[in-house]
Order: C-alpha cells, then sequence, then structure tokens
C-alpha cells in the first residue's frame, strides 16, 4: 500500500492499570490510497490506464450478453457473450465501455455468471490522481447521474501501469481517494426511468461520451450546479432553484452567443453613450457599461425556450409567461431589500424549478446530438416529466 499527501488528523491518549505509562496514539490522514503496489516515486503514481466501475452501470449498459434456451427440455443452456467494447475517442485518449465475466460455483450444486461493467480509459500521457479526478472520473461521474436520473457514485476505480498492458493478466492498483458522498443505498435503476441509458443509444454511444466531454469541458463548474440538488436531495428548495437558475444562465453564456451587438457595433454605442456624458462622470460611465452588450437572464432563457420549445411544451406554460415568472422569482431571491415581488414558495417555487431542469436537460439532449424524436422520448421517461405534464393537463397550478 502507498499513502499520499499524509497529513495530521488528530491524536490521542489512553491510560490504564495494566500499562506503566500512557500510551499516546496519533490519527493520519491520506488524500489517496493505492492499495496492490508500493509507489515511492512521484512518477510511480501517474498512469496511462485505468478502470471505473458506478452505481448505476450495470443498468444503464442493458442485458445484452446473456441467452438462456430451455425449449428442448429437459436440456437447459445458459450462455454469456460479452458485447465488444464500445471506445469513443476524446481529447485526452480514449475511453471504452468493457464487459466481462466472472463465474462462481462448484459446477457440482451450482453456478454462477456474473457480468462486469466498467469504463476502461486509455489516457494518451500518463496523468496524477488529481488529473484522473478532473479530466475523467468527474465527467464520467455527472454522465452517469444526468443520464440516470439518480445520483452515481464511484465503486471501483483501478490503475495499471503502461508496461503491464502486454500481460495476459496485468497486475491492478486500487485507488481510493478522500470524497464526500452521501448517497444512500437505493433500489436497482430500471433503463424505462433513465433520461438516456447505454441500450436506448445503441450505436450512438460513442458519439454522445465524445460530446458529454466536449461538453463539460466548455461548461466548467454549470453542470456541477445542475446535478448539485441530485447529489444533495435534502438541499432547501430556495437553493435548488438558484442552482438551477444559476445553471441556465451558465449553460447559455458557454453554448450560444453572449453578445447582444458586434462587438465593433458595442463599442461604438459605448464611445457615443459615454462621450456625451459628463468628463467627471465618464470613468464611472464606462465601468458600469462595461457588460452592458450581454444577454440578460430574460433574454437567455427566450433563446433556450426557443431552440427545444417542441421539446418541453407538455410540461411549460408559454415562453412568455415562464421566463417572466422565473426571473421575478429569481430577482426577489437576490435582490434582497428592493420592492421586488415575494419569491413564490411550495408548490409554485417547486414547479418553476423542475420546469427549468427539463429545459436544461432538453438543450444538453440536442448538444449530444440526439434528434427530437429520440430528445422527446428520452424526457418522457423521467419521472419528472411525466409530473409536470400531468399538472400541466390539469391546470393545476
Amino acid at each position: 500500500m502507498t499513502l499520499e499527501d499524509v497529513r495530521y488528523a488528530g491524536s490521542n491518549q489512553r491510560s490504564s492499570q495494566w500499562l506503566e505509562e500512557p500510551v499516546r496514539t496519533e490519527r493520519l490522514a491520506a488524500r489517496v490510497a493505492y492499495v496492490g503496489e508500493e509507489l515511492p516515486a512521484e512518477s510511480d503514481r501517474a498512469f496511462r490506464l485505468a478502470r471505473l466501475g458506478f452505481t448505476d452501470l450495470h443498468e444503464w449498459i442493458g442485458r445484452g450478453g446473456f441467452d438462456e434456451d430451455i425449449h428442448d427440455l429437459p436440456r437447459v443452456n445458459l450462455s454469456y457473450e460479452p458485447p465488444p467494447d464500445m471506445t469513443a475517442k476524446l481529447g485526452f485518449g480514449t475511453i471504452s465501455i468493457h464487459q466481462g465475466w466472472t463465474t462462481t460455483g462448484d459446477l457440482s450444486r451450482s453456478r454462477t455468471i456474473q457480468k462486469n461493467v466498467e469504463y476502461s480509459v486509455t489516457a494518451d500521457d500518463a496523468m496524477t490522481m488529481s488529473e484522473w479526478l478532473s479530466t475523467v472520473v468527474r465527467p464520467l461521474r455527472h454522465l452517469m447521474t444526468f443520464a440516470t436520473e439518480r445520483p452515481n457514485d464511484v465503486t471501483s476505480l483501478t490503475f495499471t501501469h503502461s508496461d503491464q498492458e502486454s500481460e495476459a493478466v496485468p497486475h491492478q492498483i486500487e485507488a481510493h481517494y478522500s470524497r464526500v458522498s452521501v448517497i444512500a443505498a437505493q433500489d436497482r435503476a430500471h433503463p424505462s426511468e433513465m433520461l438516456i441509458a447505454g441500450s436506448h443509444l445503441g450505436n450512438d454511444l460513442p458519439a454522445v461520451l465524445t460530446r458529454w466531454f466536449e461538453l463539460t469541458a466548455r461548461t466548467g463548474l454549470v453542470i456541477d450546479r445542475l446535478l448539485a440538488p441530485r447529489y444533495r436531495p435534502d438541499t432547501f428548495m430556495e437553493n435548488r432553484f438558484l442552482d438551477v437558475i444559476g445553471a441556465a444562465e451558465g449553460y447559455h453564456r458557454a453554448t450560444r452567443s453572449n453578445a447582444v451587438l458586434p462587438r465593433a457595433a458595442h463599442r461604438l454605442r459605448v464611445s457615443s453613450i459615454v462621450g456625451s456624458a459628463p468628463v467627471e462622470h465618464r470613468i464611472w460611465l464606462k465601468d458600469r457599461l462595461a457588460n452592458s452588450n450581454e444577454p440578460t437572464l430574460h433574454d437567455r432563457l427566450v433563446e433556450l425556450c426557443g431552440w427545444v420549445s417542441g421539446l418541453v411544451a407538455p410540461v411549460m406554460d408559454p415562453a412568455p409567461q415562464y421566463v417572466k415568472s422565473v426571473v421575478e422569482a429569481r430577482n426577489a431571491a437576490t435582490h434582497v431589500g428592493t420592492r421586488q415581488r415575494p419569491m413564490p414558495a411550495g408548490r409554485d417555487l417547486w414547479r418553476l424549478t423542475e420546469q427549468t431542469t427539463v429545459l436544461l436537460e432538453a438543450c444538453i439532449l440536442k448538444d449530444l446530438g440526439l434528434d427530437d424524436d429520440k430528445a422527446s422520448e428520452a424526457l418522457a421517461r423521467t419521472r419528472r416529466f411525466r409530473t409536470l405534464s400531468a399538472w400541466h393537463l390539469s391546470g393545476v397550478r
């Protein structure tokens, strides 16, 4: 075992009538523990090959590979043929979904075939643990959480040194790292309630994987904000609302035009306005107008609604009414002390939060390359969409 970034975490002193003097103990904590090999040099702790498991990966990928033949009784044939790996080319290397198997039993009374599913990642250059977490682990965890509509966590992370790639059974190093996770045990996920499952995507899965990594690289912390309530479902509704509104604003900023006018036209407009102001106010006015060419929250939401209007129509009020409600609620929450309408509460705030979540999910699905038919089918599978649709049809407000 190798411990990395070990730090002092406290101490204690134990005494007993059986001890001549007290025994002092210290607690140490490590950021990462590598199990399976001693890795003394920093270069030893950089890897090109990794495999990752996630909470719902088995259910997400589907049942493929098993075949059962019971037509010729009393003979029963049960077989498992691993589907071929599906590989996507990414900016830092390649990622595959690898399916294998293990068997248990004594062949006398029982035999069990267990399917194993993992992401297999090969980086072009060796990466440290921090680089793996930011470049690979985090985007994949967010993909699983986004796609399954449930919080997912890493269940296994193993590395293999590149010089062992040609070995029949390469030696694997388990990596355990400190993280905060409050994901409770849940029932098994089912693809029928997932936004997008591997079984839904079929041969499009590698392309979707590639686009997901490109999208998360462009949007930065936006996906974090969108998924925060899923990882922390007990978050206050007001915070959930602000998270998803911030995610919508950030998503538009990262993926759509962030200027109302062309840059040259805006500079001319600012110069004209500043030039007509009193000299003593020009510096202040120029600072105030520095970001005046960016769309407002209202404009950003209107554009997003227009882009996916056909997908979100079953769960949304008309765009002008929805956007007006969202902007007023956001202003009431952030412009405290001004004459704003009271922030909606309870069911009204929940509805705005969930509608904006559906809006963002629709935008992301289209940016991942799904056409309107597939995106519509994906949204309709989720509980959120079905609940909002029923309320919308019933006229509940």
